[in-house]
């Protein structure tokens, strides 16, 4: 399947990653919505996925992981109801107040939504609340945490992914990554990058990826000439991420 890249554009923390907007087919300028920021109101994300209809849904880059609940906007576009792969130091399973969703709770409104068919976390910080809650792996929620053996991981969740015909959507949040391959501003896991990468190796070989959205960019000072050396130094890096990220799934 060919993908297309688009850039969400939701705050400035792309805006200067030159390399990777060169890859871009497709820029959305979100900056206009208020209350986007960390959580937001059911309605405005309706409003943002009929804007997003017309997309392909590729490989889009969405800023910050504070706006990775716009992931429920993209997933509520797809036709059919698709496994979720989420790669993601967080859950993002929490409950929040009626009729918002957050970047901390968007997944189990997906859930109780039934947008997607099932939900698999890849990277998640063992004692995150949601494993005690699903216990560890259900019908509809499997975790696998990041202290499990990457030669034990990976065979794993292909095996999981093998149990169903559905296509698979994936969302990765770098704040899985280690802070030598990532720079979030959340609190991180330990995943390094090319652990990440072989992993998307070998589930885009299953070809049943129907999407991918990539967020967790270093928040950045309205005004560049305000920039600091740590802000330059996390904008590259978090590029190189964003770059062979891009590079795996498209080649």
């Amino acid at each position: 399947m060919d993908f297309g890249v688009n850039i969400i554009k939701t705050d400035n923390s792309l805006d200067y990653q030159k390399e990777l907007l060169e890859e871009a087919d497709t820029i959305i300028d979100l900056t206009g919505y208020k209350g986007l920021r960390l959580c937001s109101w059911s309605k405005i994300l309706d409003e943002i996925s009929n804007k997003l209809q017309k997309l392909s849904l590729g490989v889009c880059f969405l800023g910050s992981g504070d706006f990775h609940h716009l992931s429920f906007s993209l997933i509520s576009n797809i036709s059919v109801k698709p496994i979720l792969l989420l790669i993601d130091y967080h859950a993002d399973m929490y409950e929040t107040f009626p009729d918002m969703i957050s970047c901390g709770s968007w997944v189990m409104q997906a859930l109780k939504e039934e947008k997607i068919r099932k939900c698999i976390v890849v990277g998640v910080d063992a004692k995150d609340p949601a494993i005690n809650k699903f216990k560890f792996q259900d019908e509809y929620v499997t975790f696998f945490p990041i202290n499990i053996p990457k030669k034990l991981m990976i065979p794993q969740v292909l095996n999981e992914l093998s149990k169903s015909r559905d296509p698979i959507y994936i969302s990765i949040d770098k704040d899985v990554l280690c802070k030598e391959d990532a720079a979030t501003g959340w609190e991180q896991g330990f995943m390094h990058l090319d652990e990440l990468l072989e992993l998307l190796l070998h589930i885009k070989k299953t070809g049943k990826v129907i999407g991918v959205d990539v967020c967790g960019e270093w928040a950045l000072p309205i005004d560049e000439i305000m920039f600091s050396i740590q802000d330059r130094y996390s904008m590259q890096l978090n590029q190189r991420a964003n770059v062979r990220i891009l590079e795996r799934m498209l080649h």
